[in-house]
């Protein structure tokens, strides 16, 4: 998946396209550094169901932590669907340009409200920790399928987080 700086580079399409989509080679050389470059969503077709429920579970305990601790007194808990649906769209399509859009829109909106990067990574790091203890509590997966499901979500967690912070990076060249 490579192809010359800037320039696009074919993906593999998700199940719901059913076509080659383009990314950016700066999105291709990124989830080739995180060993995602043979991520098919469709291996997770049968944990779906599953991981929709922690994602509920996590996303809920997520916001609320959030609307606890926020010193601005703002109300979190209406974000849990959309970052659960977020995160639901990537396990079912995959890493493709509609999620590369998606996620630039979440960081530029995050960067608009004021939600400092650092403040954002120590928000992944609980709902990351949160996310792999309750799929390691919850799965019905044999130990080797857990694990591998849970290497691909903490790439797939860290691959979202480097692009959510990148968009800060663009929306400061605006």
């Amino acid at each position: 998946m490579t192809a010359p700086e800037g320039g696009p580079v074919r993906a593999v399409a998700s199940e719901n396209e059913k076509a080659e989509v383009i990314m950016t080679s700066e999105l291709a050389r990124a989830v080739a550094e995180m060993g995602l470059a043979d991520f098919d969503s469709r291996k997770f077709a049968d944990t779906i169901p599953e991981l929709e429920d922690i994602l509920a579970f996590v996303t809920r305990d997520f916001c609320i932590h959030l609307t606890e601790i926020a010193e601005a007194r703002i109300d979190y808990r209406g974000l849990a669907r959309p970052m659960r649906d977020h995160w639901l769209r990537l396990l079912r399509d995959g890493i493709d340009a509609t999620y590369e859009r998606r996620v630039m829109r979440i960081g530029l909106a995050h960067r608009d409200r004021a939600i400092d990067p650092q403040t954002y990574v120590l928000g992944y790091g609980w709902f990351a920790a949160r996310f792999v203890e309750e799929t390691m509590r919850r799965s019905t997966l044999e130990r080797t399928s857990l694990a591998d499901l849970v290497g691909t979500l903490l790439r797939l967690i860290f691959l979202d987080l480097t692009r959510v912070v990148h968009a800060y990076g663009v929306a400061l060249l605006d």
